[in-house]
């Protein structure tokens, strides 16, 4: 009865210190989950104001050509980037693909006076 109780304290010694170890069994070790990877985010720039891009900034944008851009520039300035389509300047396709990059800023009212009045000399 001896060997049986000795044998059956190392059995239960073993037990508890493979419990005890945190490793990874090699069994397991290839088939860890995979973290959900990340995707960067596309490159951002500022969007373009309709109302004071130039020309070659116009081309950039995706089919946009440069009779389109011509008219853009020609027909300055708008309230919206939405009267390039309601006033036909550019079809309704190309302007889904770009009106996420335009925008039509209104001058600053206060700063445009400011600039407009001469300097009164004292």
């Amino acid at each position: 009865m001896g060997k049986l109780t000795a044998l059956a304290i190392a059995l239960v010694a073993s037990v508890a210190c493979a419990a005890a170890d945190n490793s990874v069994p090699p069994a397991t070790q290839g088939t860890k989950a995979k973290e959900p990877s990340v995707i960067a985010p596309p490159p951002q720039f500022a969007p373009i104001d309709i109302n004071t891009a130039k020309k070659d900034e116009f081309k950039k944008l995706t089919g946009v050509t440069e009779a389109m851009a011509d008219r853009i520039i020609a027909g300055r300035p708008y309230l919206s980037k939405y009267v390039l389509v309601t006033n036909k300047i550019i079809p309704e396709e190309v302007f889904q693909a770009i009106r996420q990059h335009i925008v039509a800023r209104q001058p600053d009212q206060k700063n445009a006076a400011k600039v407009a009045k001469p300097p009164t000399k004292p």
